[in-house]
């Protein structure tokens, strides 16, 4: 006849401490294989973002080109890194001696754009927003733009990879080096000292 202990009296095994110990060993190098891959898959995301913006900067600059003929004009001149894209791409209006944008809610002195950018103007530009004899309606082309996606470079706007906004696109149609007879466009991206960059040419 089998007897059972009452439940006081029971044995319960607990963990010795070497057991204990090497629990502990296990999880802190889990933890340090996740914390070692983190900045990997922080710069895999920030590429998938910065070649999502590429693309949608590639397709207004052709729906640009579509419209004008040509590409957008860049900065020539690349004395820092800023070019006319954003003002290209976006349309502005222009009244008295400044440019402002189409819902009003930016506005730059013409003088600011043509000494910064070292352009003679702007083509995506016009007096009013609606075609004239001379001009044809001014659009924009980049209508899904997010704020994250602008930022102010020597005092006008510039085109701004979402995951750094110090992370200018540059853009260079007048000479490309990569693109012959159209341009080139592309971001650099830093993460852990390494540059990541994301172009027209190499995808």
């Amino acid at each position: 006849m089998k007897y059972l202990l009452p439940p006081s009296r029971r044995s319960t095994r607990a963990f010795t401490l070497i057991e204990l110990l090497i629990v502990i060993a296990i999880i802190a190098v889990l933890a340090g294989l996740i914390f070692s891959a983190m900045p990997g898959i922080k710069a895999k995301q920030a590429t998938s973002v910065a070649k999502s913006e590429l693309t949608q900067i590639t397709t207004a600059i052709e729906a640009y080109k579509a419209r004008y003929g040509s590409y957008p004009p860049d900065s020539p001149t690349n004395v820092f890194p800023a070019n006319p894209l954003y003002f290209e791409l976006t349309g502005m209006v222009i009244s008295g001696n400044s440019y402002k944008s189409l819902d009003g809610s930016y506005e730059i002195p013409i003088s600011t754009v043509t000494n910064s950018l070292k352009v003679p103007g702007l083509i995506n530009a016009s007096t009013t927003a609606a075609a004239t004899d001379d001009h044809p309606a001014i659009e924009t082309f980049l209508k899904q733009i997010k704020p994250d996606q602008i930022a102010t470079n020597n005092g006008v706007r510039v085109l701004t990879c979402s995951v750094d906004d110090t992370a200018v696109w540059q853009y260079n149609s007048s000479n490309p080096t990569n693109n012959p007879g159209a341009y080139d466009l592309w971001v650099d991206l830093v993460f852990g000292g390494k540059t990541n960059r994301i172009s027209n040419w190499s995808r």
